[in-house]
């Protein structure tokens, strides 16, 4: 079936957030709907609106290194879907280790994103996020960043550099641009550094609807 249309959604997601006054974040969500036992689909779908609590981003984060690759060929790459079972692990393992995020590498060796955030790394002074070809969800934030911001690059980011970077944040549309301060023991410079402080200057004027600073 058909998924509602616009102005639907839209009536729905202000009746969500009416009823939650204060809420932070909301999430909109699209699946098959009720299906038989099995793998089959093709019943009506369900939509759900979930909302949440803002996350809580005044401070650098820290992340550690997923131990699970993430495969840049699958069936699944570059599709926001509800079945993250990779990544809920790479986060709860990161979280354990009293860490904020994951950071996960492709079975070639590079960067590839973070369990939750799209990664950007500062490396001799150039900002470089990984290409959608290292299997990255195509994050809004991201795409904004890239199409405003002429100083970021995409390209392959190979593990080893990681450890090497000036800078290194994470965006998302809950975090917006967050500077990371350490990568396992290993500590950056201060964060935000001045390309963090860049970028998220650039996202905040796009959402006042201000010239690029």
């Amino acid at each position: 079936g058909d998924v509602p249309g616009e102005p639907e959604l839209r009536r729905a997601l202000a009746e969500v957030v009416a009823a939650n006054p204060g809420c932070g974040r909301i999430r909109l969500t699209v699946s098959s709907g009720p299906g038989p036992a099995g793998l089959g689909r093709g019943g009506p779908p369900t939509v759900v609106a979930v909302t949440g609590p803002p996350r809580d981003t005044s401070g650098p984060e820290t992340v550690v290194w997923s131990p699970w690759p993430h495969n840049e060929h699958g069936a699944l790459v570059g599709i926001k879907c509800s079945s993250q079972g990779e990544h809920v692990r790479a986060l709860a393992a990161a979280e354990a280790s009293g860490a904020g995020e994951a950071l996960v590498a492709n079975c070639e060796g590079a960067l590839c994103e973070g369990a939750t955030t799209n990664v950007f790394v500062v490396l001799n002074g150039q900002v470089c996020t990984p290409p959608l070809s290292s299997g990255c969800l195509p994050g809004i934030t991201r795409a904004l960043l890239l199409e405003h911001c002429e100083w970021i690059v995409e390209r392959e980011v190979p593990v080893e550099e990681v450890g090497a970077a000036e800078e290194i944040f994470l965006t998302s549309s809950l975090r917006g641009v967050h500077g990371v301060e350490r990568v396992e023991s290993v500590r950056l410079p201060p964060a935000p550094g001045p390309f963090t402080r860049a970028a998220a200057a650039s996202l905040a004027a796009l959402h006042a609807g201000e010239p690029d600073p």
